[in-house]
């Protein structure tokens, strides 16, 4: 029996009444105090039933993997918004001051980074889009394979998942994966101004990357399916991201 479960009264037979189990003869019927003696057979199905719904029914609710919704934290945003850094932090939030029990975070960049490119991309964008030359889009596609298959796992037993990448047209994928374990989706699409964007892409040596996170801010901020859910974090360092993200407002 799985921990915190508890199992209700069973029916069995009274050690002085009947003979073989028959119902007919007498029943009694589980423990602390429920006694139900000399039950006609009709009386004793009826009995046995309704525990037996009853053990079912609580452990739906009480059970690991029973009544628990799991919820996914959907980090979304250009390039260079900080979609890696407040995914990390807000896990950490929820594990060390939300008490959860446990949650899995899904980089999506960290299957993306299992393609080996050349050190010359040469004009790696154009106009914003990824060259032919990488083949993207089935790059993307495995990413988004390998996202939602990682996620899958993770919901199946029981956990709650953050994870972190652009989503472009790719939101029916989430929300699938969100009603196949009937869990809430949390979807948070981050942005900053163009100056702040810039400053942290060329930070970090990706300065191949600032046209495409200057046209996916442009995008994901005009996105309709976006309104309600942008995030602008211009000025802020990750404690204050924390402190002014209210994640029901953010709640598909």
């Amino acid at each position: 029996m799985r921990a915190g479960c508890v199992r209700l009264p069973r029916l069995r037979a009274h050690p002085h009444q009947g003979h073989d189990g028959h119902p007919g003869a007498g029943y009694q019927c589980g423990s602390q105090g429920i006694n139900r003696i000399l039950c006609p057979s009709r009386q004793w199905r009826r009995t046995f039933y309704v525990a037996r719904r009853a053990r079912i029914c609580y452990n739906k609710l009480h059970c690991k993997g029973g009544g628990a919704v799991s919820n996914i934290y959907f980090f979304s945003g250009p390039c260079g918004c900080g979609k890696t850094t407040l995914a990390n932090a807000y896990a950490r939030q929820l594990v060390n001051h939300e008490g959860r029990r446990q949650v899995y975070v899904v980089h999506g960049d960290d299957f993306h980074q299992g393609f080996v490119e050349t050190d010359d991309k040469g004009d790696f964008f154009v106009d914003g889009q990824a060259s032919d030359a990488l083949a993207w889009a089935e790059i993307l596609r495995f990413n988004w394979a390998c996202i939602i298959d990682v996620a899958d796992k993770a919901l199946d037993r029981g956990l709650d998942v953050v994870i972190d990448y652009v989503i472009e047209d790719e939101l029916q994928l989430v929300k699938v994966l969100a009603e196949k374990h009937r869990a809430r989706l949390h979807y948070v699409v981050l942005t900053a101004d163009a100056e702040t964007i810039t400053r942290r892409i060329t930070h970090r040596g990706d300065v191949d990357l600032i046209q495409r996170a200057l046209f996916l801010k442009n995008k994901l901020e005009n996105l309709p399916e976006n309104q309600g859910h942008l995030f602008d974090n211009t000025g802020m360092d990750v404690a204050q991201e924390l402190a002014a993200l209210d994640m029901p407002r953010f709640t598909l």
